[in-house]
């Protein structure tokens, strides 16, 4: 199906709980209730002046509800939004000179990693209690890389996944041992990555062919198939695994919202 209401949105993350947030260009951030599906309302805005490039939405250590952890720069210089998802306010984190693109949160460690879009490297910093101060280095992506710029967090296997937009493929890097190696080619040019915890799979939205990839988890080297494709959109900013099931993408430029069934419809 499709959201009526007409949205440009630059993403889409699954909360704790059911619902979906989205983030639109001009920083307003929408909270879509999965449970009636249709039902959207504006959560909160963030100030005006940033380009938005990513989000996740998670949950602080020591509980309470979800926040929207948002990416963007202005200028070179990167900054952090984090909002509370119930209450719309939200407080800031200045990220550096070096701004930064993917965002993955481990609540249970409190560590949110980030992709440092000049360096090439993966940062992280601490979001629980009163935790301050830019993103400390914590690894290099090894090999041929060039538009790194989607993150997720496979816990189950205790990995990030990093996805290279360019080389069109994800690679995986190990949170203790920090080893590297190609998980997955050919899955376009992504604009986000969703991991659906409970079927053990991990969606891609290629923004370039409007293709939602999809592979399963537990293989040691899966093949990306077409999940869904040809359902009328044009530029895929954002896909986001519900615990149901559906799997919701977002199109920006035709300011869409789809929400797919387990079979891609």
């Amino acid at each position: 199906g499709t959201i009526p209401a007409r949205l440009d949105l630059i993403g889409l993350s699954a909360c704790p709980g059911d619902d979906i947030v989205g983030l639109s260009k001009d920083g307003t951030l929408y909270r879509f209730s999965t449970t009636n599906v249709g039902q959207v309302v504006t959560a909160g805005r963030i100030t005006l002046g940033h380009e938005f490039l990513e989000l996740t939405c998670t949950q602080l250590p020591g509980g309470g509800g979800p926040v929207a952890v948002v990416s963007a720069k202005f200028a070179s210089f990167g900054t952090l939004f984090v909002m509370n998802v119930a209450t719309g306010s939200w407080k800031t984190r200045s990220l550096g000179a070096d701004w930064k693109a993917g965002v993955a949160f481990d609540v249970s460690e409190d560590w949110l990693y980030l992709i440092s879009v000049q360096s090439k490297t993966i940062d992280r910093l601490r979001l629980g209690g009163s935790a301050k101060g830019p993103p400390q280095y914590w690894a290099d992506v090894y090999g041929d890389t060039y538009s790194l710029g989607s993150l997720a967090l496979d816990k189950k296997r205790n990995r990030l996944l990093v996805g290279d937009a360019y080389k069109r493929n994800i690679r995986t890097i190990d949170l203790r041992t920090k080893q590297q190696k190609t998980l997955v080619e050919g899955v376009g040019e992504m604009a986000s990555l969703s991991i659906d915890v409970e079927r053990d799979v991990c969606y891609v939205a290629d923004q370039g062919k409007a293709i939602v990839w999809s592979f399963p988890l537990s293989q040691q080297n899966p093949k990306a198939t077409p999940f869904a494709k040809g359902f009328g959109a044009d530029r895929l900013s954002g896909v986001a695994a519900a615990r149901d099931g559906l799997v919701w993408v977002s199109d920006f430029t035709n300011a869409k919202v789809y929400v797919l069934n387990s079979q891609g419809k």
